[in-house]
C-alpha cells in the first residue's frame, strides 16, 4: 500500500507544472463555449478556414469538467486537478499489482522496480485533455479484471466502465475489449467450467456493447473515435500519431515502456502458474499492438504491461536466493528509474509556459484588436482560441485532420517561409501570429506587411486597408531583426531614420520588457546614436533575458569593441566565452585572441 501512494505521490507532483500541451486549451474553450451557451458545436464555429464543417469529436463531460475546474479555481485547479488525475492512475495499478500478486508472494521488490518505469511511462501523457481520462479509465479496467476474475458476477463494473469512457472520450472500444479479455481469461482461468464461464460473461459482454451507445450522437462519436487515424502522411507530421518504431530518440518514457516490456517477455515463463488473470495477459498483447501504433498509446501498453512484467522480475528473483542481494536489486531498479522521472518533468508551476506559446503575442491582439483572417501555427490554435475568447477566428488548432480537410491540414502544418506567399493569397489573411524565427523576414520583406509587436516566442504581423491605422501606431519600419548589425551603420549616416529606430525600439522594450530580441533591437538604435554607455546596458540586458540567443551575445561583443575594449579583454565578453565557448568559436568572435 505504502509503494502504490508512494508513486502515486511521485506522479502527482510530477505534473505540478505549467500548462504545455497545446490541445488543453481548445478543450477549455470548447468546455467554455458549451457552459456559455448552453449548446454543443457540431459545427466547426472556432476558425475560419473549416467553418461549418461537421465537428463530430466532441468530448463533452470532458470538456466541461476542465472548464469547471478552470471556474473553480483558475489554471492552478486544472494544473492540479489534472495531477491528482495521474496520481490516481499510477496509484491504482500498482495497487491492483500488489494485491493481485499479494495472494502469492512478495511484491515489495515490484513497486520498487516497476513504480519508477510506470510513472515515467504514464505522467508524459497526464495534461488536462479528456484523453488523461482514458488513463484512468484503463487502470480502473485492470482493476475489474483483477476483482472479476473469482466472480464473474462483478463483471458489471467493466460494462459501466466502457459506457463512461465512450462518454468521456470516443476510444471506448478499448474497455469493451478489456470486457472481451475478461470473458476469454476466463476460459483459461477455469478450465474445467468453461461452458458455464461464457455464460455467466455473456451478459457483461453485451452489456458493454451497449454502453458505447450512451453517449451523445453515438454512431458519429465511435466513427470520430479513430475514423480519423486514416493518413500515415498526416500521422507522420503529428507527433503523436507516429508509430513508436519510426521513433528515431529514445525518450524517457519509450526507455521505461521497452524495459516494462522486456521484462514482460521474461514473465511468459510463468504463464502457466496463473498468478496473473489470463484476462490481463490478453490486455498486454492488445495494448501492446496500440502503443506500437502512435505514441500517444504507450501509456496504455506501459499499463498493460505492467503484470507480466512483475512476474518476470518475480523469475529473476528466485534465481537470487540472498535476502539482502534481493533488497539490493530493488534499490538500485529504483534509482536506476529515477533518471528517467526527472527527464519527465517539465518545470515547476501552475501557469502557462509563456517558451511555448504566444502569450505576449495573445496579449497584443486583444488590445490592438487588428482586423481580417489570422494565420496561425497549429501548436498556437488552441491558445489563441482561449485566450481571445474565440473573438478571433483561428487559421488552424490541435483539431487537426479530424476536422480540417486533409489536404489544407497538410498544408497548414508546415508554414515554412517559401509556402507562406500561397497561403496567405489563397486564404486572404490579413494578420499572423507565428514563432519568432527566420520567418520574420518574409513579413518585414513583404511591403504589404508590417510588424507591429515582437518577443522572443511569437510576433504579430498585419496588412489591410483596416489595419493601416494600427501599422502606422506600431509598426516597426527602421529596425529590423535579422538586418539589426547592418543598420548600425544606416542609423549614424541618416539621423533621421536613427531617430525612427531610436523611437521604435522605446516603443518595442516597453511592449515586451522580458524579451531578449526587443533589448537586442534596443541596442542597434542606441549603438547607432552613438549612446555607447546606454547601449551597453542594453546588450547586457539582452544576454540576461536570452543567455543562449546568438543576437543578444554578438550585441553584447559588439558593444566592448565601440567601447574601445578588444573582446578578448572585455569582462563581459570573457564571461560569454567561457559559457558558450562553441558558439563564440562559430562566430568567429575569437579572431585575433591569444
Amino acid at each position: 500500500m505504502l509503494g502504490s501512494l508512494l508513486w502515486a505521490l511521485v506522479a502527482f507532483l510530477l505534473r505540478v507544472t505549467p500548462l504545455y500541451d497545446p490541445d488543453c486549451f481548445w478543450h477549455l474553450h470548447t468546455g467554455r463555449v458549451i457552459a456559455e451557451t448552453g449548446r454543443i458545436p457540431w459545427h466547426d464555429v472556432f476558425s475560419h478556414t473549416a467553418r461549418g464543417r461537421p465537428w463530430l469529436f466532441i468530448d463533452v463531460l470532458a470538456d466541461l469538467g476542465l472548464y469547471g475546474l478552470w471556474r473553480l479555481g483558475g489554471t492552478p485547479a486544472v494544473v492540479v486537478g489534472t495531477a491528482l488525475i495521474g496520481a490516481l492512475t499510477v496509484g491504482l495499478c500498482l495497487e491492483t499489482l500488489r494485491r493481485v500478486l499479494g495472494a502469492t508472494g512478495r511484491s515489495g521488490w515490484a513497486h520498487a522496480a516497476l513504480g519508477p518505469l510506470l510513472t515515467a511511462a504514464v505522467v508524459f501523457r497526464v495534461t488536462p485533455r479528456p484523453q488523461t481520462l482514458t488513463l484512468l479509465c484503463f487502470s480502473v479496467g485492470l482493476w475489474g479484471i483483477a476483482k472479476a476474475r473469482a466472480d464473474a458476477s462483478k463483471g458489471w463494473r467493466l460494462s459501466a466502465l466502457t459506457a463512461a469512457w465512450q462518454s468521456l472520450h470516443p476510444s471506448g472500444l478499448v474497455a469493451l475489449a478489456m470486457t472481451l479479455s475478461a470473458a476469454l481469461g476466463s476460459l483459461f482461468d477455469s478450465p474445467t467450467t468453461r461452458r458455464a464461464s461464457l455464460l455467466r460473461w455473456a451478459p457483461w459482454v453485451a452489456l458493454s456493447a451497449l454502453g458505447l451507445g450512451v453517449s451523445l450522437r453515438p454512431i458519429d462519436r465511435l466513427r470520430a473515435g479513430f475514423g480519423h487515424v486514416t493518413d500515415p502522411a498526416m500521422a507522420a507530421l503529428i507527433t503523436e500519431w507516429v508509430p513508436l518504431y519510426r521513433q528515431r530518440a529514445w525518450s524517457p518514457a519509450l526507455i521505461a515502456l521497452a524495459a516494462l516490456e522486456l521484462l514482460a517477455f521474461v514473465g511468459l515463463g510463468r504463464l502457466r502458474r496463473r498468478e496473473l488473470p489470463a484476462g490481463w495477459w490478453i490486455v498486454w498483447v492488445f495494448s501492446a499492438a496500440m502503443g506500437l501504433s502512435a505514441v500517444r498509446f504507450l501509456s496504455f501498453a506501459a499499463m498493460g504491461a505492467l503484470g507480466p512484467a512483475a512476474l518476470g522480475l518475480r523469475s529473476l528473483e528466485a534465481r537470487v536466493t540472498h535476502r539482502f542481494a534481493r533488497a539490493f536489486g530493488g534499490l538500485a531498479a529504483a534509482v536506476l528509474g529515477l533518471p528517467l522521472l526527472w527527464q519527465s518533468q517539465h518545470g515547476w508551476g501552475v501557469g502557462v509556459r509563456s517558451d511555448l506559446f504566444p502569450v505576449g503575442a495573445a496579449r497584443y491582439l486583444e488590445r490592438a484588436r487588428p482586423r481580417g483572417h489570422l494565420l496561425n501555427e497549429l501548436e498556437s490554435g488552441g491558445y489563441l482560441l482561449w485566450a481571445l475568447e474565440g473573438r478571433v477566428p483561428v487559421f488552424f488548432d490541435g483539431r487537426s485532420w479530424a476536422l480540417y480537410p486533409a489536404e489544407f491540414a497538410r498544408r497548414a502544418v508546415d508554414l515554412r517561409a517559401e509556402r507562406l506567399g500561397a497561403l496567405i493569397e489563397g486564404y486572404n489573411l490579413d494578420i499572423a501570429v507565428l514563432r519568432t524565427d527566420q520567418r520574420v523576414k518574409y513579413f518585414q520583406d513583404n511591403p504589404g506587411w508590417r510588424l507591429v509587436y515582437l518577443d522572443d516566442q511569437s510576433f504579430v504581423a498585419v496588412r489591410g486597408a483596416e489595419n493601416e491605422a494600427l501599422a502606422r501606431r506600431d509598426g516597426l519600419v527602421a529596425l529590423r531583426l535579422g538586418d539589426w548589425r547592418h543598420d548600425i551603420a544606416r542609423y549614424r549616416s541618416d539621423p533621421t531614420l536613427g531617430a525612427q529606430a531610436l523611437g521604435e525600439s522605446e516603443r518595442l522594450v516597453a511592449q515586451s520588457p522580458q524579451s531578449s530580441y526587443a533589448w537586442v533591437l534596443r541596442y542597434a538604435a542606441l549603438a547607432g546614436a552613438q549612446r555607447h554607455d546606454e547601449a551597453a546596458l542594453a546588450a547586457a540586458r539582452a544576454v540576461t533575458l536570452g543567455p543562449t540567443l546568438q543576437s543578444a551575445h554578438r550585441a553584447l561583443w559588439m558593444s566592448c569593441e565601440a567601447q574601445g575594449q578588444h573582446p578578448c579583454r572585455c569582462r563581459e565578453a570573457r564571461w560569454l566565452v567561457a559559457r558558450s565557448p562553441g558558439l563564440a568559436a562559430r562566430e568567429g568572435l575569437l579572431v585575433g585572441c591569444p
